[in-house]
């Protein structure tokens, strides 16, 4: 497996790996207070954005590893230190949209609306899977 296809499929993987670990936990947290399945267990738009936000983070925070700085900083690294930077403002941006959908549209009843399932379900965990993947697959990384 060359190291191109092992990122690829690492960085596949592990967020959706993480996605299963996170619906288990939220149901676990939540037994003994409301035992069994709720549709918010599947509500991961917050979760995944801020994990976009973390892997941004470690990616400028790699970049201004002191030893890289005390070197030169190329054009290249610069324009990926900005593309990491501008995807942090980006998923604090988009945070505060995935919240506004939970706090417009979620509601603690036992039938959703059409509303929920298509902001809250749908567009919050689009917009949380799709910045996750894009900082993931996308960015550039120290590492190369």
């Amino acid at each position: 497996m060359s190291l191109f296809q092992y990122k690829y499929l690492a960085s596949l993987c592990v967020p959706i790996f993480v996605c299963g670990l996170t619906v288990l936990a939220k149901k676990i947290a939540r037994a003994r207070i409301e035992p069994g399945w709720k549709r918010q267990d599947l509500y991961l738009g917050i979760d995944q954005t801020i994990a976009a936000f973390a892997v941004a983070t470690v990616n400028v925070l790699d970049f201004l590893d002191p030893i890289r700085l005390a070197n030169s900083i190329d054009p290249k690294t610069w324009k990926a230190l900005l593309a990491n930077g501008g995807t942090l403002l980006g998923c604090i941006i988009f945070l505060f949209l995935v919240l506004s959908f939970h706090l417009e549209h979620e509601s603690n009843n036992d039938s959703p609306s059409g509303k929920e399932i298509f902001w809250v379900g749908a567009v919050s965990n689009a917009i949380g899977f799709g910045l996750l993947f894009a900082t993931v697959l996308l960015l550039p990384t120290a590492r190369g």
